[in-house]
């Protein structure tokens, strides 16, 4: 299911509106990733992502190895903010995923963070690539050139965009703030 306006919160709300779909079985799950975690806030208005501390805080929390309080200081929320996403969190868990693909780039290279992000949802595995990853179509307004005058010009029109590799085979990509990812 795409998910609208998404955020962990979001997220965990789909996986439990597809219930016995999901239950016992797989889940693929298409995001942005780091070697700590998804690149995902924890809810439309917070900036604290599912990665590093945070992971490790809400997964210490739910075992019961981190207090309330100290969780929701390290989220950067309130006890009741976080009362609300370890309620969705134990309903996710409660469907015992079989398997989680994770497409997003690099988690796959942080076996610690791949498992807590496993653990986080409750699956008995996860998977995810270990090196960069680009899931979905590519669209381009131009030939590739070589030239680095160009490629000046259009990375000072773009100045959010990402450059992978070195020239002469290196790789560009940009994408709008509104809309789409």
């Amino acid at each position: 299911a795409y998910v609208k306006d998404m955020s962990v919160t979001s997220l965990l709300d789909a996986i439990v509106a597809k219930g016995s779909a999901v239950s016992g079985g797989d889940v693929l799950l298409v995001s942005h990733g780091t070697i700590e975690g998804l690149d995902l806030n924890l809810t439309k208005k917070s900036q604290v992502k599912l990665q590093g501390r945070a992971l490790e805080a809400l997964v210490e929390n739910a075992s019961g190895g981190l207090g309330d309080f100290e969780t929701a200081r390290i989220l950067r929320t309130t006890v009741d903010a976080l009362s609300v996403l370890k309620e969705k969190m134990a309903k996710v868990r409660a469907l015992s995923i079989n398997r989680l693909e994770l497409r997003c780039c690099l988690l796959g290279d942080g076996p610690r963070y791949l498992d807590l992000t496993r653990v986080f949802f409750g699956a008995s595995s996860a998977c995810a690539p270990d090196v960069l990853n680009a899931i979905g179509a590519f669209t381009s307004k131009s030939q590739p050139t070589s030239n680095p005058k160009v490629w000046s010009a259009w990375l000072k029109g773009h100045p959010r965009a990402t450059v992978e590799t070195l020239a002469p085979g290196r790789f560009a990509w940009w994408r709008p703030r509104a809309g789409g990812l």
